[in-house]
C-alpha cells in the first residue's frame, strides 16, 4: 500500500486484499487500466476531496502513478536523546528536520546534513531506518513551467547528545528547535502535517 499526501489530502493506492482503515469521507475506486488511473488522479489533483482510495494490482498502480510526476528524493531525521524527540517549528507548524537529497549524496548523508543545518546539532548518529513518506505538490519556480512533483522523503532514526545545544536555521524560516518528551508529543500532533502524524506516533512508541 502507498499513501501519498497533497497538503492535508490523502491518496491511497492499495491491493484489493490490503487492510485499509476507511471512513465515510473516502471514495473507493477499483482501477483496471492506466487510463482510468490517470483520470482519477487528475480529478483528485484539481478537486477538493479529502481522501481517494484506488484499488487493484498495487505494483502496477504505483508504476502508472509515478509516470505522471517528476520525482524528487529527500531525507530527514527523527532525532532522539534523553530529552525526548526533536521537532522544529516552521511556518506555523511543528515539523521534522528534512530536505532534498543532493546529487551524488546518499540518503543517509543527506539526512545527517539536513538535520545539522536545520537544528545546529552535529553529534548525531543514525541508529536505524524508518519508512518513507510521500507527498505531491505543484512546483512554482520563477521562470519555469509548473509541474507536479512526487517527493519521497527517506527517514532515519538518529541519536543525539544530551548536552549539545541546538540552533534553528532562521534562513529556512525555522523559528524554534525543541525537544518533546513522550507526554508532550500530543501537542505536536495537534499542529503538524498529516503526512507526519503516523511517523511521529511511531517515533514516540
Amino acid at each position: 500500500m502507498y499513501e501519498v499526501f497533497l497538503n492535508e489530502r490523502r491518496l491511497i493506492l492499495s491491493g484489493t486484499t490490503d487492510q485499509v482503515i476507511v471512513d465515510k469521507k473516502i471514495r473507493i475506486i477499483t482501477v483496471a487500466t492506466e487510463k482510468q488511473l490517470t483520470c482519477e488522479v487528475a480529478q483528485f489533483l484539481t478537486g477538493e476531496e479529502e481522501c481517494l482510495l484506488l484499488q487493484g494490482d498495487v505494483y502496477r498502480l504505483w508504476e502508472w502513478f509515478r509516470r505522471g510526476f517528476k520525482e524528487l528524493p529527500a531525507a530527514g531525521g527523527i532525532v532522539r536523546s534523553p530529552k525526548g524527540v526533536l521537532f522544529i517549528f516552521r511556518r506555523g507548524k511543528w515539523d521534522l528536520p528534512k530536505g532534498k537529497t543532493d546529487k551524488n549524496e546518499t540518503h543517509e548523508e543527506a539526512a545527517l546534513r539536513e538535520v545539522t543545518e536545520e537544528t545546529g546539532l552535529t553529534q548525531l548518529s543514525i541508529t536505524s531506518t524508518c519508512r518513507s513518506t510521500w507527498h505531491i505538490y505543484l512546483s512554482d519556480y520563477p521562470g519555469k513551467k509548473k509541474e507536479w512533483i512526487l517527493k519521497e522523503t527517506h527517514w532515519f532514526f538518529m541519536q543525539a547528545s544530551a548536552d549539545e545545544k541546538s540552533c534553528p536555521e532562521t534562513a529556512e524560516d525555522i523559528e524554534e528547535v525543541r525537544w518533546f518528551t513522550p507526554e508532550e508529543v500530543g501537542e505536536v500532533l495537534q499542529n503538524t502535517y498529516a503526512s507526519l502524524k503516523n511517523l511521529i506516533r511511531l517515533a514516540n512508541g
